[in-house]
């Protein structure tokens, strides 16, 4: 049977175990849980929190495969697992076509909350400038 982790890395490059599990829609879900109450869960009000997040959970979208991120691997390159009914199949993001990258930040008002530049445009992109000093929250499959 495979196991999955909820991992977070932070702005030094640290990285952390936060739960090991047997489904990983699990980790999927706890992540997203996580970055909500970081982000959400305080006194800031709303555009300070549109300010000031901390951390994210990248949603990988595609129309035709479903994907979530897995963190670096070891040469520091951005992987991908794609979801294979219970499993989970490592591929290079560079390979990923056709696929929109949102950074979850948690739920504002009821709606899904996706962090943005200063323009107000959608970060879409692992490297974004924008996401420097932040904590990411990723799924890892482990044998």
């Amino acid at each position: 049977m495979n196991r999955f982790q909820l991992w977070s890395r932070d702005e030094y490059g640290q990285s952390s175990i936060l739960a090991s599990l047997d489904d990983f829609r699990e980790g999927i879900e706890q992540g997203k849980k996580i970055v909500h109450g970081i982000n959400v869960d305080n006194a800031l009000t709303i555009d300070d929190k549109k300010r000031n997040w901390e951390g994210y959970f990248p949603i990988i979208e595609s129309k035709i495969k479903q994907y979530v991120y897995g963190g670096k691997d070891v040469h520091e390159k951005d992987i991908a697992y794609e979801i294979k009914k219970d499993d989970l199949v490592s591929v290079p993001i560079t390979e990923l076509t056709k696929c929109i990258i949102k950074m979850y930040l948690g739920k504002l008002d009821g709606l899904d909350w996706y962090a943005e530049n200063a323009k107000q445009k959608q970060i879409d992109s692992l490297s974004d400038i924008n996401l420097q000093g932040k904590t990411v929250y990723f799924i890892r499959k482990i044998k």
